[in-house]
């Protein structure tokens, strides 16, 4: 089931059969619209700014469990007047993973389209891979296991941990 944000001016809702969950806006310059247990939606910078376009930063993280995370997003031109904005154009896209010790993340492909002026969709896929050192393998290997990371090849004192993530998620705004 795919979500949808909806942003208002005062408040932001995202619709999800059957429910609909309201946040308050962040007045801060990371505003999360979105929380799951995997998945968070977000913007940087401020939403409403004097007319014109300025840039914002939108984002999905999604959770690969262990500590490990990968962040998809698009730095947005936003066309903003009459007390709104809409997106503009996609000046820029990423797809990065984050955790620690020694991990690599090699994305198939990134995808930020701006379906209209106000639905912005955010796609990535790829695997992260986690390289563990036998001596602590035991332990590690069993919560990388147990989040569903595929035990791969070993190589020296090196095991590797690999999982699939896919991204596809849809940010739309709605001013009612």
């Amino acid at each position: 089931m795919k979500k949808i944000a909806l942003l208002l001016l005062s408040c932001i809702m995202l619709v999800s059969a059957p429910s609909i969950i309201t946040y308050a806006k962040d007045s801060s310059q990371d505003t999360i619209i979105f929380q799951s247990e995997d998945t968070t939606i977000g913007y940087r910078t401020p939403l409403i700014q004097p007319r014109g376009y300025n840039n914002q930063e939108w984002y999905v993280v999604k959770d690969a469990g262990a500590g490990y995370s990968v962040e998809v997003g698009a730095l947005v031109e936003m066309a903003v007047g009459g007390g709104h904005s809409n997106f503009h154009e996609v000046l820029d896209k990423w797809s990065v993973a984050s955790g620690s010790g020694s991990y690599t993340w090699s994305p198939s492909y990134v995808s930020a389209e701006l379906v209209s002026s106000t639905e912005l969709r955010l796609m990535s896929s790829g695997y992260i891979e986690v390289a563990i050192d036998v001596s602590e393998t035991g332990s590690v290997g069993a919560d990388l296991e147990f989040v569903n990371f595929e035990r791969g090849k070993t190589i020296g004192s090196t095991t590797y941990y690999r999982k699939r993530i896919s991204v596809d998620e849809r940010i739309k705004l709605s001013y009612q």
